[in-house]
């Protein structure tokens, strides 16, 4: 729930102000104007603040006043000098300096001339969070090489135990994280807003020392926690290297028993570890897409598409042209020549004219498959019908014995096209909440498909499983024994398994 906007103001020292006026009234003024704006992000039965920052800072100590003593705790992170000396330690001073305050907590913070400008998000245990990330595993295994391994344990360590070996090495992460609706799952789902984000924080830190310079992570995440996951990301990976926020079509059908509207659809967010070094590369093209293109005339240089010769734009409305056999063409009202006469001429003399098949219809230019690039640039929007829905992941897992296991895993289709645009044939692939195991089995799939040698490292919880699941009947007693029941039934054989308890 957003809360209406919260106006806080600045007061400076008189001196500070007083010598501001001077410098104003004398025409030298570097003052900065900044304004700034509080939402309060309530979660669970605490808040998180984010403060948008629309200017520049100050580059001087500020204090904000105290607050309605009516207020109470619930505002720690904004009102750090109201409440018990207890409830006081846990907050940051905001008489400090805004650069001091701001932390510097990460690499994803990016500081100038002792000021920044973006978006900050703060939390009670944000520096706890941070401070795990470099806290010593409590774990100590050594990780083997592995075309497909499956670590077994605490996401956190197995990051940790994962760098000596792979820092800058991983070309891809995909992860599924909890989304944190507090509903019932064979895994945990219900947390604190500020519980969720000191979970995924450290997780963020580590993960993007693993990437590669041209490497990217990709999120997925429901409306729950996609408004505090965007601005986190963008401070562990940088707002610069935000590639896009994806939308999926989860369901088709319509759920008529939503109290306000049909959830259909979940993000997929996009980061680069450097936007500027990324390599991305195009959507394979589509059985559809190339349906479109037929050969009525026999063209020896395969299927062909008629497009239209003229254009929106142009500076030649009144062009005509005469083809060779007779055919006078003008563009069409309000339209131009796309071509040059030139180009009309050499374009009739490869064949590459449409007359129509009796020679004598408005004049089309064939544009052949074979000269189009086999990727196309991807959408936002992935339909069902592109990369599958909830209903074929569950129906992937059933034809593999493993029906009603796993709640909401993603179907293989989805992450193949992650896998399409982030990697090539030799790169190594992270999935550091690997769920049922459905990114290992995309792996597998899209290795099968291209020919290629991708490897993958999945990690996932040893945490029981509910006594009364459906993953319990079906003799599970741990998740990550059912991420490798998976990889068992897709590869045919035991996968290598790290245990880090």
């Amino acid at each position: 729930m957003v809360l209406p906007l919260v106006l806080v103001k600045v007061a400076p020292e008189p001196t500070a102000t007083a010598a501001a006026a001077a410098r104003v009234a004398s025409g030298t003024s570097s003052l900065r104007v900044f304004f700034m704006s509080i939402w309060l992000l309530v979660g669970g039965n605490r808040s998180v603040a984010v403060v948008k920052v629309l200017g520049g800072f100050f580059p001087m100590t500020r204090t904000l006043r105290r607050p309605d003593p009516r207020v109470g705790n619930a505002n720690c992170s904004l009102f750090p000098h109201s409440g018990t000396s207890q409830e006081r330690s846990c907050c940051p001073r905001v008489d400090e300096p805004l650069e001091a305050r701001a932390a510097l907590r990460s690499a994803g913070q990016r500081w100038s001339g002792g000021e920044r400008m973006g978006v900050a998000l703060d939390w009670p245990g944000k520096d706890a969070a941070a401070a795990l990330s470099t806290a010593p595993p409590q774990a100590s295994v050594e990780i083997p090489e592995a075309d497909h391994l499956l670590i077994a344990g605490d996401n956190l360590d197995a990051l940790k135990l994962l760098a000596p070996a792979h820092a800058g090495a991983v070309k891809l992460i995909y992860i599924d994280p909890p989304y944190n609706t507090h509903r019932r799952f064979v895994y945990a789902d219900s947390f604190s807003t500020d519980e969720w984000l000191s979970m995924i924080y450290p997780r963020l830190l580590l993960a993007r020392d693993l990437l590669t310079e041209d490497g990217a992570i990709v999120v997925s995440i429901g409306d729950d926690q996609s408004h505090t996951l965007r601005l986190l990301l963008d401070e562990v990976f940088g707002a610069e290297n935000h590639v896009a926020d994806v939308v999926w079509q989860k369901k088709y059908t319509r759920a008529n028993d939503a109290r306000f509207f049909s959830d259909n659809h979940e993000y997929l967010f996009v980061y680069a570890r450097d936007l500027e070094q990324l390599a991305m590369q195009g959507e394979p093209r589509s059985e559809a897409q190339n349906s479109a293109y037929t050969n009525p005339d026999g063209d020896p240089r395969g299927p062909w598409k008629a497009t239209p010769i003229h254009a929106k734009s142009g500076n030649d409305p009144d062009f005509t042209h005469t083809f060779s056999n007779g055919v006078v063409w003008s563009p069409l009202p309000g339209t131009f020549p796309r071509f040059s006469h030139e180009r009309l001429d050499l374009l009739e003399a490869e064949g590459a004219i449409w007359f129509g098949r009796d020679g004598q219809a408005q004049p089309n230019r064939k544009t052949y498959l074979a000269d189009l690039a086999e990727r196309v640039t991807p959408t936002t929007l992935w339909l069902h019908t592109e990369v599958g829905n909830t209903h074929e992941a569950n129906t992937e897992l059933k034809d593999l014995g493993l029906g009603g296991v796993f709640q909401n895993p993603k179907p293989t289709r989805l992450i193949r096209r992650v896998l399409q645009l982030f990697t090539g044939p030799d790169d190594l692939v992270l999935d550091f909440f690997a769920g049922s195991g459905s990114t290992a089995h995309a792996v597998l799939l899209e290795n099968c498909a291209d020919g290629g040698k991708r490897r993958s490292i999945s990690v996932q919880s040893t945490d029981p499983v509910p006594g009364d699941s459906a993953a319990a009947k079906a003799g599970f007693s741990t998740l990550d024994e059912i991420t490798a029941a998976r990889l068992r039934a897709v590869a045919g054989a035991e996968p290598t398994v790290v245990r880090l308890g």
